[in-house]
């Protein structure tokens, strides 16, 4: 059974596990590791500009992601999202996080009134 991940973070995810810790040992060894597509908000070289993104997952690295604290963290603070079937985008992204804040600024953003967010020296005149 294949799951589908959607994603509104500006950047690819690579979520992982560890392995335990051995006596004497400092640093995490990565067990297993699932990659998913970011880059939501982030223009192309063509210059489109995707709202969000999916990536099909086996169910072996759907169970990989629910132990994960980081993914598990993105779906409830709503930047992602998982169905076990393959909805349209636009549907799925309706009920999200539209950005994080790494997404690039545009002007349709300062409109919102996002910019008085900024620190003074950094918003225009």
């Amino acid at each position: 059974m294949a799951y589908y991940v959607y994603s509104t973070l500006a950047n690819d995810q690579k979520y992982v596990t560890y392995k335990p810790l051995q006596e004497g040992q400092d640093i995490g060894v990565i067990d297993e590791s699932v990659l998913i597509e970011g880059k939501a908000n982030v223009a192309t070289k063509n210059l489109v500009t995707p709202r969000g993104l999916v990536t099909k997952v086996s169910e072996a690295q759907y169970k990989v992601l629910e132990k994960c604290p980081a993914f598990r963290k993105h779906v409830e603070n709503g930047y992602v999202s998982v169905t076990k079937k393959e909805a349209k985008l636009d549907k799925v992204l309706g009920g999200m996080i539209e950005r994080d804040i790494s997404a690039p600024t545009t002007p349709e953003w300062y409109k919102k009134g996002n910019g008085a967010a900024l620190p003074k020296e950094l918003r225009s005149a």
